[in-house]
């Protein structure tokens, strides 16, 4: 087409050759970020709105279930025995060496989001309501150290301090049973945590500094042994790097952060593997006959943070070089002793995935096959910011998982690969704001949580460290 006479189209033609570059992945950076502050924002308004009108906004549960406080005046003493559960615990994770695939599920959008002045569909998760079904305070003087969700049946095991070490066993009906242990809190504050693990049979197994101690719960049968012990490690540490003493941890590490507490696993085959602070290696106790096996990390300068079998019977140890905050792995033990080290970016938390896997870390979540190849576990996309989460993933009926953040608790499917699936499958339920006295701090989240094959949530809430709360996703 021609220009009109007297007119006249405009010089397109540039000569400026030079190339403008993006900086693309600070554009998708900066976008998610964007996009998860909104979330968070509408978050926080939705809470509000759940807050004053309640009814409007629950999905799945129907009617409100009672709060029922119960501060225990003092310990009871176990009975001869404690009956176990026979129920068998829900397979955890796809059984094959590789992700499995979910069907996508619709889920009901819930008012909140209009309430806070977003448009319909634009919240990507499902918001539920959680409820405290029951809420049980230890006497005062005591602090709980761990918690255990039994590997059958409801309830949840734990050891805390006041002048000695206990072990105690609350029921879903909200029943304490104790067992005292023969450990001064000295000593346990000195060692710097407490190792906590169960069998279905209910056995408990306990790790405090060089000793670890076995409970069979049904006859209160308690069984001591001590840890050998090192005495090369720090100066083979030192040999390592080349100085006369072992480097500190740097500011920003997990051992640096307090996450250097002692850690328990117990295999299928009923060996107990033990990390303890200050170490290179980690060991394993064969309860049949007694005996330990010490298993070496790579490096005298590592450190080892967790341990947990897989369900075929590999054992994982998550562990990180002591003068590198970003040198984290998982040595991977096969039952025949072979070894292979796996590069994971957080190897403080260990659990069993499917049949032979393990998932590691505590946000930056991987899961490991017993073959040695890693990847990402699956996270919404647009899921709220979980940096700041210190408790390791749970989990849930139905191969889920739950991340318990400060006012919620996200929940999504962990066997699969498909970022839609999980974030069409994904939740979020509001939890109680905590219950606090006047004049003491009240911080939101919670220090532990666990959960039981039954599917319950168990919480010991940062601003009351005595009391664990049972939390209703249903």
């Amino acid at each position: 087409m021609n220009p009109a006479p007297g007119t006249s189209w405009p010089d397109l033609h540039y000569i400026d050759t030079e190339q403008v570059e993006l900086d693309v992945s600070a554009i998708i950076a900066r976008g998610t970020r964007l996009r998860r502050q909104r979330l968070a924002a509408k978050i926080v308004v939705a809470v509000v709105v759940i807050a004053a009108a309640p009814v409007a906004v629950v999905v799945h549960a129907k009617t409100s279930v009672p709060y029922a406080h119960t501060t225990m005046a003092g310990a009871h003493q176990a009975p001869n025995g404690s009956r176990s559960a026979n129920a068998t615990g829900g397979t955890f994770g796809p059984l094959a060496g590789g992700p499995a695939t979910a069907a996508p599920r619709k889920l009901a959008k819930t008012p909140a989001a209009d309430h806070a002045g977003a448009g319909r569909g634009d919240l990507m998760f499902s918001l539920e309501r959680a409820f405290v079904r029951h809420a049980t305070t230890l006497p005062r003087g005591y602090a709980i150290l761990a918690v255990a969700g039994p590997p059958s049946g409801s309830g949840l095991w734990i050891t805390a301090t006041s002048a000695h070490l206990t072990l105690f066993h609350l029921s879903r009906a909200g029943a304490l049973k104790t067992w005292p242990l023969p450990t001064p809190a000295s000593s346990v504050r000195a060692s710097g945590g407490a190792g906590l693990a169960v069998t279905a049979s209910g056995l408990a197994w306990i790790g405090v500094g060089s000793t670890l101690f076995s409970i069979d719960t049904r006859t209160s049968n308690l069984s001591t042994w001590q840890l050998p012990a090192q005495p090369a490690h720090r100066a083979g540490q030192a040999a390592d790097h080349g100085a006369g003493h072992a480097p500190e941890p740097r500011p920003g590490t997990p051992l640096a952060d307090g996450l250097m507490a002692d850690s328990v696993a117990v295999s299928p085959s009923g060996r107990v593997a033990v990390v303890t602070s200050h170490s290179n290696a980690v060991q394993v106790l064969d309860p049949r006959v007694g005996t330990f096996r010490q298993i070496r990390l790579p490096s005298a300068a590592d450190q080892p943070l967790a341990v947990g079998y897989a369900r075929d019977g590999t054992l994982a140890i998550g562990y990180q070089r002591r003068s590198e905050a970003h040198a984290g792995a998982v040595l991977l033990v096969d039952r025949a002793g072979a070894e292979r080290s796996v590069a994971v970016p957080q190897p403080t938390a260990v659990a069993a995935y499917g049949a032979s896997g393990v998932l590691v870390g505590v946000t930056r979540l991987q899961v490991v096959w017993a073959r040695g190849y890693p990847r990402p576990l699956t996270l919404p996309a647009d899921s709220p910011d979980i940096t700041s989460v210190t408790t390791p993933p749970v989990r849930l009926p139905g191969d889920r998982l739950g991340i318990a953040m400060d006012s919620v608790v996200l929940t999504f499917p962990a066997t699969t690969s498909s970022s839609a699936v999980v974030t069409t499958q994904s939740e979020l339920w509001v939890t109680p704001p905590p219950r606090c006295q006047r004049g003491h701090s009240c911080p939101a989240g919670y220090r532990l949580v666990a959960t039981d094959s039954d599917g319950n949530l168990w919480v010991v809430p940062r601003a009351s460290p005595r009391t664990v709360e049972l939390v209703s996703l249903r």
